[in-house]
């Protein structure tokens, strides 16, 4: 272990609650952690979070055998719980990702995966599930609620309180309204709303920054929030 990555190890322990053996913490020295909760059980679980990232108050859990969670460059983070509780399972958050408020993402049962593209923006309380919690059987005894993946793709905007669950796909550059709740697939520039989301508008784009335009053409595109 090079001595920045070792005094970042320190630091993040100093101003965090870590429960976790050495190996399974891949902490770049240029991501910042404060007031952020981490329980890793033994089993070759890993944690990465990548350089620029910012993480505050969050609570990570890893349980059970050969997980990943992945937290890629320049995420900016606060007040989120991130489980990952079965085996073999895959969490990542892609580039430049933020949150606004308290949530949700979880990853459980086997195999399963949680993806949030690039340059997506989640708004507070929102939930994704890529599991019911327990077991649900029909009259012959067979599971019929398996867990399944969520994929959501790159600059995803995700309103307050939305509910993404299992076996949802979210294309790129689509908006999902306030409370709503995705089960299935949401086409690329779309407009969803609804329980189920159900798109109401295709061929949209957004832009992080607010114009305080009435109506009229897209402004020129701004560099520090327009990425392509």
């Amino acid at each position: 272990m090079t001595l920045p990555s070792l005094l970042q190890h320190l630091l993040v322990r100093v101003h965090n609650k870590v429960r976790a053996a050495g190996h399974a913490l891949r902490i770049s020295p240029r991501a910042r952690l404060r007031k952020c909760t981490i329980s890793i059980t033994a089993g070759d679980n890993q944690l990465h979070i990548d350089a620029d990232s910012d993480l505050r108050r969050c609570h990570i859990t890893m349980e059970g055998q050969g997980n990943r969670l992945i937290i890629d460059q320049g995420c900016h983070l606060k007040g989120l719980v991130i489980e990952v509780l079965g085996n073999h399972c895959t969490l990542v958050i892609g580039k430049r990702v933020k949150n606004t408020g308290p949530g949700k993402l979880s990853c459980r049962e086997a195999g399963t995966r949680l993806l949030i593209g690039d340059d997506s923006l989640l708004a507070t309380g929102i939930t994704m599930l890529t599991s019911d919690g327990h077991d649900i059987y029909d009259a012959s005894g067979q599971r019929i609620n398996a867990a399944n993946d969520i994929v959501i793709g790159r600059r995803v905007w995700i309103g307050q309180e939305v509910m993404i669950l299992k076996g949802a796909q979210i294309g790129d550059d689509c908006i999902i309204g306030a409370r709503a709740t995705v089960t299935g697939k949401i086409a690329a520039t779309s407009i969803a709303v609804g329980n189920p989301a159900k798109a109401i508008r295709a061929n949209i784009t957004w832009h992080e920054r607010l114009t305080f335009a009435a109506r009229g053409p897209r402004p020129p595109a701004d560099p520090q929030h327009d990425r392509p």
